[in-house]
């Protein structure tokens, strides 16, 4: 008889299905969020700490001012966990903008996977951006490095292998999030690299007697495969969560009701209050806006991020 197929296996074939263009064209939207959250946070503390900065680092500020996008349904972030890991890996291998976006579509729909089966013992302790996120960004690598399925599932394994990110720290004013977010980038990224040389990993990471599950819930959730992609089902902020240490009162407040669903005018103009915020000007920010909207060449943003950050 075979073995039963694996969860993460599961869904390594799941990912497999073709990326249409509406979802591309989301996914630019996306991917500009981002990057405004990480233009809002380049005065910030947590900027002024990293030293000699290049684009890897932007994983740290993505999330900084709590503006990053949210699938509410899991409490998770997933652009600043696939972003980073997308863009740097699609600068490695030179991939044109549909693969970046498509593999970053597959990331986010990874992470949401992976997210929703946490219950509500894991939500209370664990960062699930940072838990969950790690299964995103090696997704996201995976595929531009052009990872077989059995290699996906390797790095999948091998990432969710490390995989932590403990709440304890939304009761002091730490970086410990921004900490977290610079791991999953690395560590995600890293085992896709690895798996592409052949370092296997465990195919039952997830619900095996010694994997997350049973180390960090008590009860989770059946994995469900969508035949949408998830990425349509996460929200743009207009403004942050919770006004944070690095944030910014009179710009937050000026961007209207978090629930209410953000147009594209109101994105743009949350971008250019974001630019303004991190000392970028009004032609910085329209840059930005036709690189991620119009543009075909990853090679760009990415050398548009690391003028912003040296």
């Amino acid at each position: 008889m075979n073995e039963p197929f694996s969860l993460s296996e599961q869904l390594a074939t799941h990912l497999q299905r073709p990326v249409d263009d509406v979802t591309r064209r989301r996914a630019r939207l996306h991917l500009l969020d981002w990057l405004a959250c990480v233009a809002g946070a380049l005065k910030s503390d947590v900027a002024k700490s990293l030293k000699k900065a290049d684009v890897r680092d932007a994983a740290w500020l993505g999330n900084v001012l709590d503006m990053d996008d949210v699938y509410r349904a899991a409490s998770l972030n997933p652009g600043p966990a696939i972003w980073p890991a997308s863009l740097d890996t699609a600068y490695e291998v030179d991939a044109s903008m549909d693969d970046m976006l498509d593999a970053a579509a597959r990331g986010y729909d990874a992470m949401i996977t992976v997210g929703a089966t946490f219950d509500p013992h894991h939500n209370a302790h664990f960062h699930t951006t940072a838990t969950a996120g790690v299964f995103g960004s090696a997704v996201a690598a995976g595929f531009l490095y052009e990872l077989t399925q059995e290699e996906l599932v390797w790095a999948m394994g091998n990432a969710g292998s490390t995989t932590g990110g403990l709440r304890q720290m939304r009761d002091d004013t730490v970086m410990t999030k921004q900490w977290q977010l610079g791991q999953v980038r690395g560590d995600g990224s890293f085992a896709a690299l690895m798996a592409k040389a052949g370092v296997s990993g465990s195919r039952h990471i997830l619900e095996g007697p010694e994997g997350l599950y049973a180390a960090t819930c008590r009860e989770p959730k059946p994995m469900q495969f969508r035949n949408h992609w998830h990425i349509h089902d996460v929200s743009f902020k207009p403004w942050a969560a919770a006004t944070s240490a690095q944030g910014n009162v009179e710009v937050i407040n000026a961007l209207g009701d978090p629930e209410r669903p953000l147009s594209e005018e109101a994105l743009f103009a949350k971008v250019h209050s974001l630019f303004r915020w991190g000392g970028l000007n009004w032609a910085a920010a329209n840059k930005a806006i036709t690189y991620c909207l119009e543009g075909d060449d990853p090679d760009a943003l990415y050398e548009m991020l690391d003028d912003w950050l040296t």
